[in-house]
């Protein structure tokens, strides 16, 4: 079958993760949390000689090509988890391909790039008829109602924050036992607000950096409240924040150590009434 059989993110990662089962993976977890960063996939795979392969697999749900800052935010994602030894390899799946230029980022960060199709094929030759029946089979799968250990952070598309949300909040998510995913870790072309939505719906928390007075992240603050979603609002030390805003327990930080120690202690109050 063809991959415009696969209709939404969702679903994608679903097949993904069963393409991985079908060819004889050992484990396979979907949402994995790994040092409290979200992977998609995890997958561990014996090798011929022996040897057990720690795979991080990020899926991209694309109709067009995957441009070269996407491998590059995961290339970054992916070193921490190879630092860590969590990891032994990192593997990018897109929906449509990959630019050219995206090859050569790979290359230089250790990225492997995979299409859809690329699975599809090596799957259909080692189980004749399996790909329609996966595809069948995700799609009766719903979405899970809650992801209950996510933090959904929302923060500005700028390497300078990378230090920020790495150390500064999922640092402090993982010490609780929680996840943490970045909007703009969610980034494609195909109703990327409806993805966004998804994930505010079903996160245990939202975490917004609104310092910089990003429209994106206020947009996304508007849809948490809303859907009245815990959401715990960040800035740095004396920003002025709108009038709209300014009445809400914001935490504000005067470094990343500052933020990590407040967050840890709003995590860990969870349990009670959060919703701000």
């Amino acid at each position: 079958m063809a991959p415009q059989d696969v209709r939404i993110w969702s679903i994608f990662e679903t097949v993904v993760a069963e393409f991985y089962r079908s060819l004889g993976a050992l484990k396979v977890r979907q949402n994995a949390n790994l040092a409290g960063n979200e992977v998609d996939v995890y997958v561990e795979e014996r090798t011929a000689s022996g040897q057990i392969v720690r795979t991080a697999v990020e899926c991209k749900y694309y109709q067009r090509k995957v441009p070269k800052d996407v491998v590059l935010r995961f290339a970054t994602v992916a070193k921490f988890l190879r630092d860590a030894d969590l990891v032994d390899k990192a593997v990018l799946v897109s929906y449509q391909g990959f630019t050219p230029d995206s090859f050569s980022v790979a290359q230089a960060t250790g990225v492997e790039l995979r299409t859809f199709v690329d699975f599809e094929a090596k799957v259909s030759y080692h189980i004749y008829g399996a790909v329609p029946k996966i595809i069948e089979t995700a799609e009766r799968r719903p979405i899970p109602v809650l992801f209950p250990d996510l933090v959904f952070v929302l923060m500005p598309f700028k390497d300078e924050l990378d230090d920020l949300y790495f150390y500064g909040i999922r640092g402090s998510a993982e010490r609780v036992g929680l996840r943490c995913k970045r909007a703009d870790e969610l980034i494609h072309d195909v109703a990327v607000m409806q993805e966004v939505i998804d994930h505010i719906k079903r996160a245990r928390v939202i975490v917004a950096e609104v310092s910089d007075h990003n429209p994106n992240v206020f947009y996304e603050v508007g849809w948490a409240h809303a859907l009245e979603r815990p959401t715990i609002l960040v800035a740095r030390d004396g920003v002025s924040l709108p009038f709209d805003i300014a009445h809400i327990n914001t935490v504000f930080y005067k470094s990343i150590k500052d933020l990590d120690d407040k967050l840890s202690e709003r995590f860990r109050g969870l349990g009670s009434n959060e919703q701000e």
